[in-house]
C-alpha cells in the first residue's frame, strides 16, 4: 500500500541573544502562554470510531468566547506535531489576539490521536474530507464548554491544516461562518504529479462549499509555488467557491515558513481583519500580549548597512552592529548615549525584550533597527538635505567667524547624534551625543531675543536651505 506523506508544519525556534557593550549571553524566551488550556479527548467521525486530543487555549477573561478551530500541519511525521507544540504558530496566536478561544484537533496518527491517516490515492479531496470529518465531530463537544460559543466558527489552518479547512467548508455545516487558509496543500508519494492532484481536487472542493474563505500565499513557497496556488485558487472560485487571495510576496528563504516568525504577523493581520470585519466576525486586537510589539515606522534616516551613521556608537558598538546586521529575524537593537547597545534575535518579541534589558539597566533606550528597517529619528525633525556645500566644506559655512569655522571642524568629527546651527549674527552652537541634537544646539545658539538660528548640519548631512547662499 502506498504510503502518504503530508507537509509542512514550521516550529518557533525561541533563541536570541543578547549583546550590550560588554557582554554576550545566550538564553531562550517561551511564548507568552494562554489564559487558559485545557486538553481535550474526543470522539472524531463516528463512521470510523477514533479519540482525538483536542487542545483549547482561551484568552483573558470568562467568556464565552467565540470558537476557532485551528487545524495543524505535518512535516511527515506525526510524532512532531503533539499538544504542547501545536500552539506553537502565530496563526493560534493572532486569533488568541483577536478574543477567540482555539480548538486545535490533532489529526489521526499525531500526537496522542488514535488511528492513522488513511490512503485515498490521488483523491486529495477525499484525504481532506476525511480530515473534516473528525474536525465537525468534535464541534458538539467543544460547544458544551461554558466558555465556548460555537454558534459563528471561524475555521482556519496551515498546509495540510488549510487544505483541512478547505475541506470542512464542503460539508455546508451552518455554524462555519468563516475559512482561513494559510498556504493550504498536501502531497502525496501516491501521485507521481504533485500538481494536478491539487488542482483538480480544489476544483471538486469549490463544486461544494459556499463558506467564505480567506487564502494567503507567498511568492516563494518551496513546497507549493505560486503558479500551482494560482491554478488551485482559479479552479476553486471557477466552480463557485467563496474566496479571496492575498500573494503576501517573499518572506525570507521561504514563504512556507510565515506562521514560524513573530514578525511576519504584521504581513498578514490587516488582510485577516478585514476579512473577518466584513463578515462581522471579531477582527481586533484586544489582546496584545500575545503579539510581538508593534515596531515604529520605517524612518529612511540611514541604510541600514551605514554603520557610520549609528548614533552613540563606539568601537564595541560596531562589532555588534555589524552582528545584528549578519543576524537572521526576527532581531531589534536599540541604543541610549553613553555607547549603550541592547540586540536581541530570535524568539517571540526581540523588541520588548530589548528595551526591557535597558530599562533594567537603568537607562532609556530608542530603537534604531527591527529586523531589516531602521526605525531611528530625531525628536525635532531637521530640515531636508540641501546641496548647499560639501558636508567637509568648512569656508562654506556662512555668517561665523574663525572660532566658528573652527568649531565646526571639531563637529564633523564628532560622533553621531550632532547638529551644527548657525545664527545671522555670527552665533553658533552644536550638540553631540544628545537624544535630540537639534534642539539641543537651537537652545544655546545665541540670544533668541535678537536672533533666530537654523540648522545648518544634522549627522552626516547639510540642511541649510540653498537659497540662503545668495545672502552671503
Amino acid at each position: 500500500m502506498p504510503t502518504i506523506v503530508v507537509l509542512l508544519a514550521s516550529v518557533i525556534v525561541m533563541t536570541l541573544v543578547l549583546l550590550d557593550e560588554g557582554r554576550a549571553n545566550q538564553t531562550r524566551t517561551p511564548l507568552p502562554p494562554p489564559a487558559e488550556r485545557l486538553v481535550l479527548d474526543l470522539p472524531g467521525d463516528p463512521r470510523r470510531p477514533v479519540k482525538l486530543r483536542v487542545p483549547v487555549v482561551f484568552p483573558p477573561g470568562s467568556g464565552p468566547f467565540p470558537l476557532a478551530i485551528w487545524n495543524h500541519g505535518s512535516n511527515g511525521s506525526g510524532g512532531t506535531m503533539d499538544e504542547n507544540t501545536v500552539s506553537q504558530n502565530m496563526g493560534v496566536y493572532y486569533l488568541l489576539s483577536r478574543g477567540y478561544a482555539v480548538a486545535m484537533p490533532l489529526m489521526r496518527g499525531f500526537g496522542n490521536s488514535g488511528d492513522g491517516i488513511h490512503n485515498t490515492g490521488c483523491r486529495l479531496d477525499d484525504l481532506g474530507r476525511d480530515a473534516a470529518a473528525d474536525v465537525l465531530a468534535v464541534i458538539d463537544p467543544l460547544a458544551k464548554q461554558h466558555k465556548i460559543d460555537a454558534s459563528r466558527i471561524v475555521v482556519a489552518g496551515s498546509s495540510f491544516g488549510g487544505w483541512n479547512a478547505l475541506a470542512i467548508g464542503t460539508f455546508r455545516d451552518a455554524r462555519i461562518a468563516a475559512i482561513i487558509n494559510f498556504y493550504g496543500g498536501v502531497h502525496s508519494s501516491a501521485c507521481r504529479d504533485h500538481q494536478k492532484p491539487l488542482i483538480e481536487s480544489s476544483r471538486r472542493f469549490g463544486q461544494s462549499s459556499r463558506v467564505p474563505s480567506l487564502w494567503l500565499y507567498g511568492s516563494n513557497d518551496q513546497i507549493f509555488p505560486k503558479p500551482l496556488w494560482q491554478a488551485m485558487y482559479r479552479a476553486y472560485t471557477e466552480q463557485g467557491g467563496r474566496a479571496d487571495i492575498v500573494d503576501f510576496g517573499q518572506f525570507r528563504t521561504d514563504s512556507h515558513k510565515l506562521l514560524g516568525d513573530p514578525s511576519a504577523t504584521e504581513l498578514f493581520a490587516g488582510p485577516v481583519d478585514r476579512f473577518l470585519a466584513g463578515l462581522g466576525l471579531p477582527g481586533k486586537k484586544i489582546n496584545s500580549e500575545y503579539l510581538p510589539s508593534e515596531p515604529p515606522p520605517a524612518t529612511h534616516y540611514a541604510a541600514i548597512d551605514d554603520i557610520g551613521a549609528v548614533p552613540f556608537l563606539n568601537a564595541r558598538g560596531q562589532e555588534i552592529y555589524k552582528k545584528f546586521l549578519s543576524a537572521p529575524s526576527p532581531k531589534a537593537l536599540v541604543i541610549a548615549p553613553k555607547s549603550l547597545m541592547v540586540a536581541e534575535y530570535g524568539g517571540f518579541d526581540p523588541l520588548a525584550r530589548a528595551m526591557a534589558a535597558c530599562q533594567k539597566n537603568g537607562a532609556t533606550c530608542w530603537p534604531y533597527a527591527v529586523n531589516d528597517i531602521v526605525v531611528w529619528a530625531h525628536p525635532t525633525p531637521s530640515p531636508p538635505p540641501t546641496h548647499f556645500a560639501r558636508l567637509e566644506d568648512t569656508a562654506a559655512v556662512p555668517y561665523v567667524d574663525a572660532a566658528g569655522k573652527t568649531a565646526y571642524g571639531r563637529f564633523l568629527t564628532a560622533p553621531r547624534p550632532r547638529a551644527f546651527v548657525i545664527g545671522p549674527d555670527g552665533s553658533w552652537s552644536m550638540a553631540v551625543g544628545e537624544r535630540d541634537p537639534v534642539a539641543a544646539a537651537l537652545a544655546t545658539c545665541g540670544d533668541p531675543k535678537r536672533v533666530t538660528c537654523q540648522p545648518y548640519a544634522v549627522d552626516g548631512t547639510i540642511v541649510w536651505p540653498a537659497s540662503e547662499a545668495a545672502a552671503h
